[in-house]
């Protein structure tokens, strides 16, 4: 067994790494190692702890507040940067800065590693998982997006490895100082994100808790999303007629249309023609039906065909149609590293055209891959994606998946989720049911068993009951999303359906 005095050496060498400037040979020896580690750490700022690290660039406290979904009651906010490699194969290569807020709470409570899978607009929001554990929280900007971005901009690095590479990087260095359960989670893309994370590095979280992950796949296109998109009509077909009969009437007056957007006065259309971004909008914008909430209660109105021309134009312009595939909108939403990962690894749904067949000019036409930063010229290659299946399916463990009933991203919901303590559960029957649900939205017996397992497997306090949870500013916060790049942005006025 260790001596007193070795360990007390050993939480000597470790303040100063993490560093405590005021470490001295006086550390207590007395209850238990990890307790002592614990405490002895947390009695430095974590400033000064953040700034000790060599591979911490920046360290900035922000200010909360309440009334956004950033806010995390009980705990201190910071914006950090870390030193990352371009490419971790390459240890002497070059680097770039990747930002990521911090929620601190304390040293020894658990850890909530969350993905929004974009820039860090979509990762300053309180992941539902939080309040649960009663955690910290890091909330982390996907390579290549936003301000993390390697200058010179290699695309070829920009994979779904070198990502958990990241992760991997950023967990070492915080395990540091964090030495509570670390647990991983994000929603849409960035609950992909943890899934891949995992499968690369089961052993850096204890669970994994992805949200609507979208494009579990192994093509470049499946038929599973039109499929869905029919499937999900079917089951509400007074709001599927509803929409569909809008579609056809605004691509029956696309020529109007398109007159008017080419001499509009904010916005261009230089990388996609104005037919074709009239046309993408529209089928795009099914997607944006089902994404929103539930569509028995949730169906978009819009107005009577027989408006006149310049009512129809000032709609479709006030709802963000005639934004959605302008240069300004690719621009604005980090689209294009998006449109590389889907072209390269990860694959894009696709559309369901048939209601809409005999008005298209560009059938069969509407891919990501348009959207890639000029030069980079991805191939597709699902290995990454097979590889976290077979993970999943032969060593996958506490995985706590949620999906939405009427989310089209569920189309490529994740059919083998573990081989132990791994729970697949869906949001079908209350307000939100499509790509905004999380636990929140889950029923009552499902919320308790998530809330049940996240404190099991983090070792954090009792959980709350799923009544008292559910109704949480939380659940709202982490269900609010930035518009999906390339959407149309503004959605039409909602109304219950008869």
């Amino acid at each position: 067994m260790r001596n007193a005095t070795s360990y007390s050496l050993a939480i000597l060498s470790l303040l100063t790494t993490v560093g405590c400037s005021s470490a001295d040979s006086t550390v207590s020896e007395s209850g238990s190692q990890k307790a002592s580690l614990g405490a002895a750490i947390a009695e430095c700022d974590i400033i000064e702890q953040l700034e000790a690290q060599p591979e911490i660039t920046l360290v900035q406290e922000l200010t909360q507040d309440p009334t956004k979904p950033g806010y995390v009651e009980g705990t201190r906010k910071f914006l950090v940067k870390i030193r990352q490699l371009v490419d971790h194969e390459n240890s002497g290569g070059p680097t770039f800065e990747q930002r990521f807020f911090l929620w601190h709470r304390s040293n020894m409570t658990p850890m909530v590693l969350y993905s929004g899978g974009y820039g860090l607009n979509w990762g300053d929001r309180a992941s539902e998982v939080t309040p649960i554990v009663t955690g910290n929280q890091i909330s982390v900007e996907y390579r290549y997006f936003g301000e993390s971005l390697p200058v010179p901009t290699d695309y070829r690095y920009l994979t779904q490895k070198q990502s958990a590479d990241d992760y991997h990087h950023l967990t070492t260095v915080l395990k540091r100082i964090y030495t509570g359960k670390w647990i991983s989670t994000g929603r849409s893309k960035g609950g992909q994100t943890s899934i891949h994370y995992r499968a690369y590095y089961p052993d850096d979280v204890i669970a994994t808790v992805p949200m609507v992950a979208a494009n579990v796949q192994t093509e470049l296109t499946t038929n599973r999303f039109p499929e869905w998109l029919r499937a999900v009509g079917q089951r509400f077909p007074a709001c599927h007629q509803r929409t569909t009969a809008w579609f056809r009437e605004v691509l029956k007056r696309r020529d109007m249309i398109g007159q008017r957007m080419a001499v509009h006065p904010r916005y261009t259309y230089n990388q996609i023609s104005i037919q074709r971004a009239i046309e993408y909008s529209i089928k795009n914008w099914a997607y944006e039906i089902y994404i929103a909430d539930n569509p028995a209660v949730d169906c978009p109105t819009f107005p009577d065909s027989s408006i006149s021309d310049d009512e129809l134009w000032k709609y479709v312009d006030e709802i963000g149609l005639t934004y959605a595939h302008s240069d300004e909108a690719i621009a604005a939403y980090d689209i294009k590293p998006y449109a590389y990962q889907l072209c390269s690894e990860l694959g894009h749904y696709s559309v369901d055209e048939e209601p809409l067949r005999d008005l298209l000019r560009y059938p069969g036409e509407y891919s990501w891959c348009e959207f890639v930063p000029p030069g980079s010229n991805p191939v597709y290659d699902p290995t990454t994606t097979r590889q976290a299946i077979h993970w999943m399916k032969s060593e996958g463990t506490r995985m706590f998946f949620v999906y939405g009933g009427t989310d089209p991203f569920s189309a490529t919901w994740v059919r083998y989720p573990g081989v132990e303590d791994a729970h697949v559960k869906w949001a079908n029957d209350g307000p939100v049911t499509g790509h905004r649900a999380g636990i929140f939205a889950l029923n009552a017996a499902d919320r308790q068993l998530a809330a049940n397992r996240l404190t099991a497997w983090t070792g954090s306090s009792a959980p709350l009951s799923a009544d008292a949870w559910s109704g949480s500013p939380f659940a709202a916060s982490d269900a609010l999303e930035p518009p999906m790049p390339g959407a149309v942005t503004r959605r039409a006025p909602r109304a219950s359906m008869p």
